[in-house]
Order: C-alpha cells, then sequence, then structure tokens
C-alpha cells in the first residue's frame, strides 16, 4: 500500500526551536503565588520536569510531548509541549488522540478475565483446546500468555515479521499469517521457566477472545469496558487512519530526518494498535488497578508478579543498580508503579498508578522508531520523571521491582 511520508531536515529544527521556547499547557494562573501543598507537583519540580521534557525533545528529535499526574484530590499537572502536526504546525494538545501501543494487552486481559467469569474461558485452559494443532499446546495454558511466561515464539523477534512491519507499515497481515509465524518459529524457552516479554500471546489471546465469545475483540474491548467506563476516545481502529482530533506519529528514517508513518492495526492488533487519549487513560489507569470490572480472586492473578528478566531499565536509579519490571497478567510493575507502557511506530508511551501515592502517571510522545537498538523517549521521562517526584524513595520499598 502507498505510504504516507513526510520529510523534514531544516524545517523540523527550526520548529524544535520554536517549540522548546513555549507551548506548555498552564497548570493554573499564577501558579508561582499557589500553595504547594494544594498542587501535585510542586512549582519547582514542575520547572525540572518540563526542562528533562526540553532535553529530551531537543536530544532525540520529539516532536511533541504530554505528560500528566494526578495525586488525590490536588490540582494535576498537564504538560503538553510541542507540535502534533509538522507539516500544518498544529501545537499539540493534551486531549489528542494517539496509539496507545502495549497499553492495549491491559484491555485484552481484563476481557480474557471477564470471559473466564462467565465460563466461556478458563485460564487453565490448554492452548490445544484453541488451536489443537499448536506445538506442544498441551503443555501452555492461557494464563502463560497472560504473564508472558508461555516461551512461545515472539513476532517481534522474528526478523521476517520484524522488517515487514518497518519497511511496509501500511500493509495488510492476516491472523493466518501470524499465527503460521508463530507456530513454525523456534521456542524461547519450555512453558513457565521464565517471563520474557511476547506480544505473540497476545495476538494468540485475541483470537481466543473470538472464539469463546463469538464476537469480533474489537466490540468486546468496546462494550466491556469502554462503555461501561465512559471512555469515549478509547477504541481498536480497524484501518491505520486515526479518527477526531489526534496528534500524527513520527519516525526517523535512514538520514535522521522525521517521517510521518502510519500503521495498519493489523500488525499488532489488540496487542498494541489501539487510540486513546489522556484523559480517558486517566480514568482507566484507576480503574485497572482496583479490578473494579474483574473479581477480587482475578485481581490478585493479575497482580501477581514474575520477574521480566528480559526487560530491565536503561537507565539505572542512582540507588538501586536497576528498576527491574515485574509483568503480572497485562500488568507491569516497576517498583510500584503499576500500569503498562507501549511502543508502536510513531508514538511511545506508558500510564500507571502508584497505589501508595493515589497517583496516576501518564507520559506519551509522538515519535517512535520502534526499534529494539533504541531507548524509546518515555522509558527515559519516566524514570526521570519518578526521581525528580520522589527522589530515594524510588522505587518504593517492600514492592516489586527493587
Amino acid at each position: 500500500m502507498k505510504r504516507t511520508k513526510i520529510i523534514l531536515a531544516l524545517t523540523t529544527m527550526l520548529i524544535f526551536t520554536a517549540v522548546l521556547a513555549g507551548g506548555c499547557l498552564p497548570d493554573g494562573n499564577g501558579l508561582d503565588n499557589q500553595n504547594n501543598s494544594q498542587l501535585t507537583v510542586p512549582v519547582d519540580k514542575q520547572k525540572q520536569i518540563e526542562a528533562l521534557v526540553d532535553e529530551i525533545m531537543k536530544s532525540q528529535k520529539v516532536p511533541g510531548v504530554v505528560v500528566g499526574i494526578w495525586e488525590g484530590s490536588k490540582e494535576p499537572y498537564i504538560l503538553a509541549k510541542g507540535i502534533a502536526d509538522i507539516s500544518g504546525g498544529r501545537k499539540i494538545d493534551a486531549g489528542d488522540r494517539y496509539r496507545i501501543g502495549s497499553v492495549s494487552k491491559t484491555f485484552e486481559a481484563l476481557v480474557v478475565y471477564q470471559l473466564c467469569q462467565e465460563g466461556k474461558m478458563s485460564l487453565q485452559d490448554p492452548l490445544s483446546k484453541w488451536f489443537p494443532d499448536f506445538p506442544n499446546g498441551d503443555n501452555i495454558k492461557v494464563l502463560q500468555l497472560l504473564n508472558m511466561t508461555s516461551g512461545i515464539h515472539d513476532l517481534t523477534g522474528d526478523e521476517g515479521f520484524s522488517q515487514s512491519y518497518y519497511n511496509e507499515p501500511e500493509k495488510v497481515i492476516s491472523r493466518e499469517e501470524e499465527y503460521r509465524i508463530i507456530v513454525s518459529g523456534e521456542p524461547q524457552y519450555e512453558p513457565g521457566e521464565r517471563c520474557v516479554y511476547n506480544d505473540a500471546g497476545y495476538i494468540l489471546l485475541a483470537m481466543i477472545i473470538e472464539k469463546a465469545s463469538g464476537n469480533k475483540v474489537e466490540d468486546e474491548i468496546k462494550n466491556r469496558i469502554c462503555v461501561p467506563l465512559k471512555l469515549e476516545q478509547t477504541a481498536l481502529p480497524v484501518t491505520a487512519a486515526i479518527s477526531g482530533t489526534y496528534s500524527k506519529g513520527y519516525r526517523e528514517n535512514a538520514s535522521g530526518e522525521l517521517e510521518e508513518v502510519l500503521v495498519d492495526p493489523s500488525y499488532a492488533w489488540a496487542a498494541g494498535a489501539m487510540v486513546s487519549n489522556l484523559y480517558d487513560m486517566k480514568t482507566y489507569v484507576k480503574a485497572l488497578y482496583d479490578g473494579s470490572l474483574i473479581s477480587a480472586d482475578n485481581r490478585k492473578s493479575m497482580q501477581t508478579w514474575h520477574s521480566m528478566t528480559s526487560y530491565p531499565n536503561r537507565f539505572p536509579h542512582t540507588k538501586y543498580s536497576n528498576i527491574n519490571v515485574f509483568y503480572g497478567a497485562g500488568l507491569m510493575n516497576w517498583g510500584g508503579l503499576i500500569g503498562h507502557n507501549g511502543t508502536i511506530l510513531g508514538y511511545n508511551d506508558m500510564v500507571g498508578y502508584i497505589p501508595s501515592k493515589d497517583t496516576t502517571v501518564i507520559i506519551w510522545v509522538n515519535k517512535c522508531n520502534d526499534l529494539h537498538t533504541e531507548n524509546p523517549p518515555v522509558l527515559y521521562m519516566q524514570d526521570k520523571i519518578l526521581n525528580i517526584l520522589y527522589g530515594e524513595a524510588y522505587p518504593f520499598e517492600g514492592l516489586p521491582g527493587i
């Protein structure tokens, strides 16, 4: 399919220079005169966060950044800085829609748990029940797909799949083709042996959702999660286009210049192609942690943590040698910050809730090359922003992730 492309060189750098001079959504009138006790982020720390954002935008050629932090009933901190549409010059807005990448997996996980509660499937179902021809399917459980301990061949680790995704992002790929790649590839390890990030498991889970429910996975997500929580800006689209007011997504080409990139949702599907915005995600992440849409037992299952040895934080905390990622069943835990992150061509984000602080943190950017060799911008900002907010207290003692 034809690929939309915008190539920028000097123009881009001029835009960045202008953007860094402004573009922050105000957090209230006369901010310096407000009582810091009423603010989620004190004024001095707001300035540190904005300086960090400026640094990332400049060093990693990020067109736009959105940060949202809420603590209880305090005044939230909302930062929207940069450009949503380089060709048109439109500034990014905190309410813009964007692709949330692998945060989509959390929606899938909730749907799976709901179907299990209704008796339409079980966490202990062998994979062979749903895919009789799957290699070693008798020894792989649905729960192991959810918590990434299945050991199956991963799509994003498959060279042919990765090259197709990167070079032809608007190509439509069928479920049959993705399934063939998964079953024909070499398993990574024996089921249950360890926890390694795996996108393929969530492609299979989406297929199981459709088999178990008799409905399209996008409709199950909408009716079971988006409608009850009134997430009006959140959906799993079926085309590369994003409807409504949205930020375009960008990546760097071989010359280091930015280009707009569209990705057909058939690649990541329910495992990574959903769209949303900051405010929907704020509502969602608290409900995701609270488990208000699933039973108490399933909430406990979702938050049973496994050390993800393949997913270290690349920007070590000053106190600890590494803030390791622990994975539940569709949830990540970074030392007491619980949620998920996502990367997809054009976008990088994370959503997280800190139960000990009643604090929600959401960060997203409209640029990502989605290469295994790169350090996604949000991964860097997440660690640094939490260090600004909590210093040596983060990661929080006694919780997974240390």
